[in-house]
Order: C-alpha cells, then structure tokens, then sequence
C-alpha cells in the first residue's frame, strides 16, 4: 500500500493525515466503520470543503 498525506506522531506513535486547502478554520473528519481508503471515500466531501477551510483526516 503507498502511503498518502504526512505522518505526524501521536501518542508515541506516527498517524497518517492528509490535510488540503488554505482557509483559516480547520474541519477534521473522523473516519470510521473500517473503511480501507478514507481519503478516496471522502474525496467529493474533501473538495466541496477545501476552497474554504484547511481540511485535515
């Protein structure tokens, strides 16, 4: 699997995040229920959402 976003460490250990788009507040979406690829599952949300906040998951 290719790795995607930037690690950043939490909690002693590294967490994969993507983060797009420059506004000056921030939407942090929380995936769940086992989905594989979260970015792609998300990605028609994250666009609708980028040209306005900083969006991270």
């Amino acid at each position: 699997m290719q790795s995607y976003g930037q690690h950043v460490s939490v909690d002693g250990k590294q967490m994969n995040v993507s983060i797009q788009g420059q506004g000056e507040e921030t939407v942090v979406i929380l995936s769940g229920f086992g989905t594989a690829a979260p970015a792609l599952d998300f990605k028609p949300l994250i666009a609708e959402l980028s040209p306005y906040y900083k969006v991270s998951m």
